[in-house]
């Protein structure tokens, strides 16, 4: 398998998990989401930007939420 596909693979989990975390809660920092799933926290903060581009999660200051 192609090292980018799996690459993307690989991000689509990581971003189905963090937005499933965040539906779950009223929000929270992306240390907590980190945290709770066991993975390192510049991989949770890249994940919320591309979640961000797509219209799923805000920011306000460190403090992520789904989008309304």
């Amino acid at each position: 398998m192609d090292t980018n596909k799996m690459r993307e693979i690989s991000r689509e989990r990581i971003d189905n998990a963090v937005l499933d975390y965040y539906r779950g809660r009223d929000g929270a920092c992306a240390h907590y989401c980190a945290t709770h799933l066991g993975l390192d926290r510049s991989l949770i903060s890249k994940s919320l930007q591309r979640l961000k581009r797509r219209g799923l999660v805000v920011a306000e200051g460190s403090y992520w939420k789904v989008a309304p």
